[in-house]
């Protein structure tokens, strides 16, 4: 299962990279599942340009094992239409989408989100030369603006490419290194009215990492840095 752009990285995999893996599990006979729930969602650093490769779907690639190579998107994310309820699975495999059709008749999206779901893809005018485009610009310029703030705080921002979330380490204010200073870290940004994830309960390697989402307007997003700073600034104060 790769999550593919990364939650919550923000990493957009090689070409080369997913062919190996799909190698590897074409070998091993195992199933290849790409969870593309982000895969619109793809923005540029135009600070810093990235020598990182652009954004190839799973679905755009040779597949060593057709049949046990699935790709999962939705419109949650890149459309923020988590309302709807509108999830895809691609695959080539008949047997498991013999499964899916006996549960969908128990699980199916209403047929008039069918139609609003179609009618919204099928409008390429509005869909790919006004909103996805306007969408990544707009990603692009909050997610620099996010990076900025963070990075004038002191904190460590992990370069992204895609996804409505920054990726930033808070380790220089920690006193110890462990996960119970994390989420002590963590209630302070809550008491302060600000909710982000930590990075332990996303699985992160070490402790003092956490997720800020940044896909919201400009006066919010800095409502919401502002209240991190004032955290933080105590935190520095502490730890120095």
């Amino acid at each position: 299962m790769l999550v593919h752009p990364n939650n919550p990285l923000g990493d957009v995999y090689s070409p080369q990279l997913l062919t190996d893996l799909m190698g590897v599990c074409a070998r091993h006979e195992v199933h290849f599942i790409s969870d593309e729930i982000y895969a619109l969602s793809i923005f540029t650093d135009e600070d810093e340009p990235s020598s990182r490769p652009p954004f190839h779907s799973v679905l755009s690639l040779p597949h060593p094992d057709p049949e046990r190579t699935h790709v999962l998107w939705g419109l949650s994310k890149d459309f923020g239409l988590a309302g709807l309820r509108v999830g895809v699975v691609v695959s080539r495999c008949a047997e498991l989408m013999a499964c899916l059709r006996a549960v969908a008749i128990y699980k199916c999206t209403p047929h008039l989100v069918h139609h609003a779901s179609a009618a919204l893809l099928s409008d390429i005018a509005w869909c790919d030369d006004f909103y996805l485009r306007l969408n990544s610009e707009r990603l692009g310029r909050t997610y620099r603006r996010a990076r900025g703030r963070l990075e004038a705080m002191g904190a460590r921002v992990r370069e992204a490419r895609a996804g409505l979330f920054v990726w930033f380490s808070i380790r220089d204010f920690m006193e110890t290194d462990s996960a119970e200073e994390e989420m002590e870290i963590h209630a302070q940004l809550m008491r302060a009215g600000v909710y982000v994830v930590p990075g332990s309960k996303l699985y992160g390697a070490d402790p003092g990492w956490i997720r800020l989402i940044f896909s919201v307007g400009e006066e919010e997003l800095d409502e919401g840095l502002k209240r991190i700073e004032s955290v933080l600034k105590k935190r520095r104060k502490k730890t120095a």
